[in-house]
């Protein structure tokens, strides 16, 4: 039992810097009065289930408002571009003057308004095909995209992931998610990786006393998690080593393991994504 606790406490440790986090506190801009431009037109594209929660997963837990301003941002892809150069040409820029200046810009309102989460920008500048995708099924199926935030909720608290805490209120009425901050005037950005959110779970190497390992995967995406509680180096033998071998490692408490031979006490967090 106590061997148990001992390596529990050891990976949720491990994975606590992939859990969902407040990163980034924000005041929220003004309420403007300026006119959005004639809105996008939906592509036509159709998306399935896996897709939607493939590109929901990222935003599924930002604050109610926040999520709304990503997803009519998310249509005009071009201002996200615009606004996320203007963002790094005026670094010194906040608060009202950056309010100010913000107004001047031809871009629809909701961009306006995240150039005040400077780092939602980015992340949607960074992954300019994720957010064209993200805009396309806005357009195409928003009534399905609200269906997955719920759905994606529902896992993530299911999950232990989503709940109040200082940062954010957490409210279900008839099984309906709303968050909203816990102070009007500062909003949490959270981040975190969607595998370990929402992903399902499937234990490795059970029978092997050294070692811990699991998986946790969520759309096209697995992260796998081992951690070698011996003395001596220990070589994980899962399927699919040598896929695992390539992966990109995410983290560990030691130096890079050669292939997947750990160290001893060695921890280390693979992220695979399925093409």
């Amino acid at each position: 039992m106590a061997k148990r606790s001992f390596r529990t406490l050891i990976v949720l440790t491990a994975l606590a810097s992939l859990a969902p986090i407040a990163a980034h506190a924000q005041t929220p801009p003004p309420a403007g009065a300026q006119q959005a431009p004639a809105g996008p037109q939906a592509s036509g594209a159709t998306f399935s289930k896996d897709q939607l929660d493939s590109l929901v997963a990222p935003i599924a837990l930002y604050p109610d408002e926040l999520l709304a301003q990503v997803l009519m941002a998310s249509t005009y892809p071009l201002d996200i571009v615009q606004a996320a150069r203007f963002i790094k040409a005026n670094p010194n820029l906040k608060g009202d003057a950056l309010v100010k200046q913000v107004e001047n810009q031809n871009w629809d309102v909701s961009v306006q308004s995240l150039t005040s989460f400077p780092q939602v920008i980015d992340m949607m500048n960074q992954k300019l095909d994720w957010t064209q995708q993200l805009g396309d099924a806005f357009l195409t199926d928003e009534a399905g995209v609200m269906r997955t935030v719920q759905s994606l909720r529902a896992k993530a608290q299911a999950a232990g992931n989503l709940k109040s805490n200082e940062q954010q209120k957490v409210t279900v009425e008839n099984n309906y998610y709303t968050i909203e901050p816990a102070k009007p005037d500062v909003v949490y950005v959270p981040t975190y990786q969607p595998a370990v959110v929402y992903g399902d779970f499937e234990m490795l190497l059970p029978h092997d006393e050294r070692l811990y390992a699991f998986t946790r995967t969520h759309g096209d995406t697995t992260l796998l998690v081992i951690g070698n509680f011996s003395g001596e180096s220990v070589r994980a033998e899962i399927a699919d080593a040598a896929a695992w071998e390539a992966a990109e490692l995410l983290l560990t408490n030691a130096a890079a393991p050669q292939g997947l031979v750990l160290q001893p006490w060695q921890a280390v967090i693979y992220r695979r994504v399925r093409r």
